[in-house]
């Protein structure tokens, strides 16, 4: 990529609904039998 480019700017919904995926897996293999 292209370091420091505004081009490459991570929408701040996306970046929520990755941290909410993360999360929701992070605590399913948690919680796993």
């Amino acid at each position: 990529g292209i370091s420091h480019n505004p081009a490459e700017r991570t929408n701040i919904t996306d970046l929520a609904e990755g941290v909410k995926t993360l999360a929701l897996m992070l605590y399913q293999l948690a919680w796993q039998k």
